[in-house]
């Protein structure tokens, strides 16, 4: 009669060594790719970014837009963004809503340009600002890696 006992297998040490390394490389990636919800800003983000219009907008008036991006949390004030038009200036403060990657800010209520919440992408040494409902974001270009120093937010 024959029995049917289970065989065993035993892996060659070739076998055994791929199958660490790619037990390795599973585990270096669900590291990475770890939920970042409440992490800090990447720092491909930090620092200063410009956008000069090429054309006027408005009554002729060039727009200028800096946009300052510092480390934080979710809910801590880490941005600043700074609107010309012309001779008029507004700023617009925001809290991390999520770290991304996208960057999600939620402005500070008070006295600003008028933002809503912003999702910003970084795409090499442009970020991209969008608003909800805007087709065509902002592309801003980094001026600098030093993540500015920001006073509190405009209370006025």
């Amino acid at each position: 009669m024959n029995s049917h006992r289970p065989r065993r297998v035993t892996a060659r040490p070739a076998t055994r060594t791929t199958l660490a390394l790619l037990a390795a490389v599973v585990l270096a990636t669900d590291c990475t790719s770890a939920d970042r919800s409440s992490g800090p800003v990447p720092e491909e983000y930090l620092g200063v970014w410009d956008y000069k219009a090429s054309h006027s907008v408005g009554a002729g008036s060039p727009l200028t837009i800096e946009f300052s991006i510092k480390q934080g949390r979710p809910g801590e004030h880490m941005a600043r963004q700074k609107v010309w038009v012309g001779d008029s200036q507004c700023q617009e403060d925001y809290t991390l809503k999520s770290p991304g990657p996208p960057l999600v800010l939620t402005p500070i209520p008070g006295p600003g340009c008028g933002e809503s919440e912003l999702t910003l992408v970084v795409d090499g040494s442009l970020l991209e600002v969008q608003t909800p409902g805007d087709l065509n974001p902002q592309r801003l270009e980094k001026t600098t890696d030093k993540a500015p120093e920001l006073d509190g937010p405009r209370t006025e």
